[in-house]
């Protein structure tokens, strides 16, 4: 529990340390159409970002790649689904029962995957991969299990490039 009260102290400084990008960077499509959001990307100075998916899971792991690694925009888009409201609600939830503050509300967030990793389903595969190998059992599938392994994981994948 101690690592989760030191997680949740530094995490909305961790969030707003993410780079706010301007309004109009524009946005790219690795396949697909624009409205699916899991295939869109964004290129700043020859470093592709790729969206986080709006799961709880994969802020997680957004949130231990580091700021330095991620990059935020506005969510302004009109097609964004009614829903939204409840899919930040579960994500808020899910990573306060990790010990990690919630992101600020209202933004599309991207993050830069390890240059070993083709795309962003082989960089989330490989931590499910490293996952098993950590935790061979399947003990840790509760959020605040899963702090004390991907930290590790995460900073692995990322030293190896």
């Amino acid at each position: 529990m101690d690592r989760a009260i030191s997680l949740s102290k530094d995490g909305i400084n961790r969030w707003q340390q993410v780079q706010l990008l301007p309004e109009g960077t524009s946005l790219a499509v690795l396949y697909g159409r624009p409205d699916q959001l899991d295939s869109v990307f964004l290129e700043l100075d020859g470093i592709r970002y790729h969206r986080v998916p709006d799961t709880g899971f994969t802020m997680l792991i957004a949130w231990f790649a580091g700021p330095e690694r991620l990059v935020r925009l506005h969510n302004h888009d009109p097609h964004i689904p009614i829903d939204q409201k409840m899919i930040d609600e579960g994500i808020e939830e899910y990573l306060v029962s990790a010990g990690v503050s919630a992101p600020p509300r209202h933004h599309c967030w991207y993050q830069r995957i390890p240059e070993t990793h083709h795309s962003r389903e082989d960089f989330y595969a490989s931590i499910n991969v490293a996952l098993r190998d950590a935790d061979p059992d399947d003990t840790a599938n509760k959020p605040n299990e899963l702090t004390r392994l991907l930290p590790g994981i995460v900073a692995d994948l990322y030293t190896a490039n």
